[in-house]
């Protein structure tokens, strides 16, 4: 953000002058580098160049995307929990069909039932953290066991899945259900 200040009055924002051809175009620096000359209609100004705050970002985006982003964060957790569901919908109830068939009680039996159970809960937002945790256990164990033993490489071990939703469920645990969930709704009402 840019600070203008006219000789003999008080410091004046560059976003107060308004925008268009109003607000002031940077001719150059003084000799001590510490300040830029333009001219707003018909007087010279000098602006002191502020360092924008690390903390805000970029301020348009901030305005118009952070309301969004909690909105967002419910978005992203219920699209995660109905893909996880349906890995567990697939191995238990053969949904989408598939030619894979899954041996009761066996790991993957059990990886199955955790994602029907957690999936369901993440979709709808029950119990966010705790089923978050779940997921995210079972699916760091099921890289290490399944997939780590093919390869080094992720993409050659087809694991690179596994590891996003680990880590997805994993930041779900700290962010939390966002707004569109049954956890948020039981905490307005209590």
């Amino acid at each position: 953000m840019e600070r203008c200040g006219i000789k003999g009055h008080e410091p004046l924002h560059v976003s107060d002058v308004g925008f268009g051809s109003e607000v002031p175009k940077p001719r150059g620096r003084n000799k001590d580098g510490n300040f830029k000359t333009t001219t707003l209609g018909s007087q010279h100004v000098k602006i002191d160049v502020i360092p924008p705050d690390k903390t805000k970002g970029y301020p348009i985006m901030e305005t118009m995307l952070a309301p969004w982003a909690p909105r967002f964060l419910s978005i992203l957790r219920i699209v995660a929990g109905l893909i996880f569901l349906a890995h567990g919908t697939q191995k238990l109830l053969g949904f989408p069909a598939t030619e894979r068939v899954t041996e009761a009680f066996s790991l993957s039996w059990y990886a199955a039932v955790i994602e029907l159970v957690c999936g369901v809960l993440l979709v709808i937002g029950f119990l966010t953290r705790p089923a978050a945790f779940l997921a995210s256990g079972t699916m760091a164990f099921a890289y290490w066991i399944a997939h780590a033993p093919r390869d080094f490489f992720p993409v050659n071990n087809g694991g690179d899945a596994a590891i996003l939703y680990c880590f997805l469920f994993l930041y779900l645990v700290f962010a939390g259900p966002g707004p569109w969930s049954v956890d948020a709704a039981r905490k307005r009402t209590a």
